[in-house]
């Protein structure tokens, strides 16, 4: 299920530069000609219909995982950059008040009764930063595990945004002793996956000025300003 009404936007307010998730860009980032995963039951499936000539014809084959490497969408004139800053990890643990916090679901499905990829947003506002968290959870039953996580901080006295991306990724073998209240939790599973990729990006969005998190759920609106 796809909702494409779900979209997640930081906006710098002095230049109108945003940097947006929402579903349908992140969908754009699918395979749409390449089918690389295959169900556990798979070969034993296609061994027992050998004697049909039409069995290894696919129509139009494609990513049936909706694995994305989307990161979300940047405008044009955001300058982006490595880096090697980091979020403020004291101020990630302090218990500071919330002013505000949400998770959208961009997208999801149960993969034929096969296992599970999803897409969310989580956004938190707290009085001296603004931590947005987009996470695609993948679950072939048996095959594989997949999570890709990509991170944007930014603080009140701040106009720029490190964005981080992690993937963490696993064959089922590598996590099958590890039990069923393990493997089925999609936010637990990750913790016990080894780390394929990691990168750090600096997005500058231009002169100083303050940075809006804006909502948008099913035709429903609210906005969180915080000022620099």
């Amino acid at each position: 299920m796809t909702f494409d009404r779900n979209i997640l936007t930081l906006i710098h307010t002095p230049t109108g530069r945003k940097v947006s998730l929402c579903a349908l860009d992140a969908l754009r980032h699918v395979d749409a000609h390449n089918d690389r995963v295959k169900v556990s039951y798979a070969d034993e499936w296609l061994n027992t219909r050998r004697d049909s000539e039409h069995i290894t014809n696919t129509v139009k084959p494609f990513d049936w995982t909706f694995t994305t490497d989307y990161t979300g969408t940047v405008d044009e004139g955001v300058r982006t950059e490595p880096t090697t800053d980091t979020p403020d990890r004291e101020a990630l643990l302090r218990r500071d008040r919330i002013l505000f916090h949400t998770e959208l679901v961009l997208f999801e499905d149960e993969l034929a009764d096969n296992g599970c990829s999803k897409l969310v947003v989580k956004c938190r506002v707290m009085p001296t930063f603004v931590l947005i968290l987009l996470r695609q959870y993948l679950r072939v039953d048996k095959v594989m595990y997949r999570v890709q996580e990509t991170r944007f901080y930014t603080e009140v006295t701040w106009r720029h945004v490190i964005r981080e991306v992690t993937v963490r990724e696993a064959a089922y073998g590598h996590v099958a002793g590890l039990g069923n209240e393990v493997l089925f939790d999609e936010w637990v599973i990750g913790q016990h996956l080894p780390e394929t990729k990691r990168s750090r990006e600096r997005l500058e969005f231009g002169e100083r000025g303050p940075l809006m998190c804006g909502l948008c759920m099913r035709r429903r609106q609210c906005q969180v300003a915080r000022e620099q």
